[in-house]
């Protein structure tokens, strides 16, 4: 599958989710978008941050708008960025639930 492909995919559907109410699936995708930016904190950051701004960052702990905002200021192609490790964890995650 392709990145389009795999962006254009319905994850709670290919995971059998589809039934939960609304408020369950933000609930999931808040969760989601966590991950992603806790992954991209530890891998990618370091890499364009200083100790003074990762320090800043813990500070954010549970404000995920906020860290978004700074981190989108600090790290060049954030959307980028953030595409790709959706993906990864998109495709994590269908891997999953098909083995």
């Amino acid at each position: 599958m392709n990145n389009q492909q795999l962006l254009n995919v319905d994850f709670f559907k290919a995971l059998g989710l589809e039934d939960l109410s609304d408020e369950q699936k933000l609930g999931y995708i808040a969760k989601i978008q966590q991950l992603v930016l806790n992954e991209i904190i530890n891998e990618d950051a370091p890499k364009y941050l200083g100790a003074e701004d990762l320090d800043y960052i813990i500070s954010l702990e549970g404000q995920a708008q906020k860290m978004e905002e700074f981190l989108r200021l600090k790290i060049p192609n954030w959307d980028r960025l953030v595409e790709q490790y959706t993906l990864k964890f998109k495709e994590q995650l269908l891997n999953a639930n098909q083995g």
